[in-house]
C-alpha cells in the first residue's frame, strides 16, 4: 500500500460518520506522513471515536508524521484509548514529543500503549511523554515500550516522575531492554512511581547486561515498596532484568 491507497482510505473514513473504534494495520507499508494526516484527519474529524489502534511499524513515518498525528488525535473530544506501534521507524524525539504533547490535550484519555521498539528515542522524548501524558486527568493504564532505543538513567528517572504525578494511574508496563538504563535510572523510576497512590500493577522489563544483578535487586526492593505503603493497597508486581 502506498500513499494514494492510504488516502484513499482517508477520504471513505471521512465519508463514514459515526465511527467509534478504528483499528488500522499499516506495518510494512509505504505510508508516509502526509498520507498519515489525511487518514487521521477523517478519522478524528468524528467526534464520536473514543479507540485507535494503528500499526505503523516498519513505514516510513518520521518525526513529523507523528506530530501530525499528535495534533489530529488531540482534536478528538471522546477519544479514551489509544494503541500506537511504531517499531523500527525513523521516530526520535521530536515526534516523541509531538504525541506527547498532543496526548496530552485529550482529555478523556484513560488508556495508551505506545511501542518505540527498536527507535531513535532518547532522554528527551520520554521526559516529554511523560509530562505530556501526565496532563491527560483520567489516565489509568500506561504500557510504554522503549527496548532497543536510546533511552537512559535520565530518561527512565524522569519519566517515572512524571506519570507518577497522574492522579488515577493504575496500572503501568515500561520495557527498557536493550537500553542503557540501570540502577540508578530503575531507583528514580520508582521512586517516582510511589507518588502515583492508585497504582495497583506495575510490569518492569530492564536490560541484560552486566548490571542485571544490580538492577534486579534494585526494582525488586522498589517493587516490594509499593504493598508496603500505607497509601497503597497490595500491588501486582512484574519486574524482569531479562527476564530474570
Amino acid at each position: 500500500v502506498a500513499d494514494q491507497g492510504v488516502v484513499a482510505l482517508g477520504s471513505f473514513i471521512t465519508k463514514s460518520m459515526g465511527l467509534e473504534r478504528i483499528s488500522l494495520n499499516l506495518s510494512e507499508t509505504k505510508i508516509g506522513d502526509e498520507a498519515l494526516k489525511e487518514v487521521m484527519a477523517g478519522v478524528t474529524g468524528d467526534h464520536r471515536l473514543n479507540s485507535v489502534v494503528l500499526r505503523l511499524a516498519g513505514t516510513g513515518i518520521s518525526d513529523r508524521g507523528l506530530e501530525l498525528l499528535g495534533s489530529c488525535l488531540a482534536s478528538s473530544r471522546f477519544l479514551t484509548k489509544v494503541d500506537i506501534f511504531l517499531n523500527a521507524t525513523a521516530i526520535g524525539d521530536v515526534g516523541a514529543v509531538g504525541i506527547g504533547n498532543g496526548l496530552g490535550k485529550a482529555k478523556r484519555l484513560a488508556s495508551v500503549s505506545l511501542s518505540f521498539k527498536d527507535c531513535r528515542v532518547g532522554d528527551a522524548g520520554a521526559v516529554a511523554l511523560g509530562l505530556g501524558l501526565r496532563k491527560c486527568a483520567p489516565l489509568s493504564v500506561v504500557a510504554l515500550d522503549f527496548s532497543g532505543t536510546q533511552v537512559g538513567d535520565a530518561g527512565a528517572g524522569a519519566l517515572g516522575v512524571a506519570l507518577g504525578a497522574a492522579a488515577d494511574l493504575s496500572s503501568i508496563s515500561l520495557d527498557f531492554t536493550g537500553t542503557t538504563v540501570g540502577d540508578s535510572g530503575a531507583t528514580v523510576l520508582g521512586l517516582g512511581l510511589e507518588a502515583a497512590s492508585q497504582l495497583r500493577s506495575v510490569s518492569l522489563t530492564f536490560n541484560d547486561g552486566p548490571q542485571k544483578a544490580h538492577v534486579r535487586e534494585k526494582v525488586q526492593e522498589i517493587l516490594a515498596g509499593f504493598s508496603g505503603s500505607p497509601t497503597h493497597t497490595p500491588v501486582t508486581r512484574r519486574a524482569h532484568a531479562a527476564q530474570f
